[in-house]
């Protein structure tokens, strides 16, 4: 069966155009003797202009279908590269916030260590003042230790004074009664 197709289109002989197998005799009576729109229509089959006009017909319409199809994939496809543009957008945004709020914390961070900075800066000057403190407190002692110690001896040497007055009295009281 293949290679009677194969030598059907090879040769291209249309069983269904009864003209390839007309002899010349049985041609020139059958012209003769047929109306002008018959013999259009045979010239049509003969020539297969028919078959082409319907296939020619049959693809235009496919031809349709398809720009049709084509048409609503277009459509479709921009709808999508639509959404995929306000996604893209959208995470871009969602993307920039999550940055922000990388750089919001790492700010937040650096201003606790700046505190942290500030409060260990007014911890050292409240240390230092309070060594200045202490170290004036002990001067302070020192010298009410000093003054003290001053005034124990001045109080020894007052009643040292006073004993050797009184003495001094005595011996002039004696001496004066004698």
């Amino acid at each position: 069966m293949e290679d009677l197709d194969y030598l059907l289109d090879f040769y291209n002989i249309k069983l269904n155009n009864f003209l390839n197998f007309m002899t010349q005799e049985q041609s020139k009576k059958f012209l003769s003797t047929s109306d002008p729109k018959h013999l259009y229509n045979l010239f049509l089959k003969g020539t297969e202009l028919a078959d082409i006009k319907a296939i020619n017909q049959k693809y235009e319409k496919n031809l349709n279908i398809m720009k049709e199809k084509i048409d609503n994939i277009e459509i479709a496809y921009n709808e999508n590269n639509n959404k995929l543009n306000q996604e893209l957008n959208r995470y871009e945004i969602l993307s920039n916030i999550e940055k922000l709020q990388e750089q919001i914390t790492n700010n937040e961070i650096e201003i606790k260590w700046a505190n942290i900075y500030v409060y260990k800066q007014k911890i050292e000057e409240l240390q230092k003042q309070i060594l200045e403190l202490d170290d004036e407190l002990f001067k302070h002692q020192n010298e009410s230790k000093n003054i003290l110690e001053e005034s124990e001896k001045l109080k020894q040497e007052k009643k040292h004074i006073v004993e050797h007055n009184l003495a001094l009295k005595n011996l002039n009281n004696e001496n004066l009664k004698k």
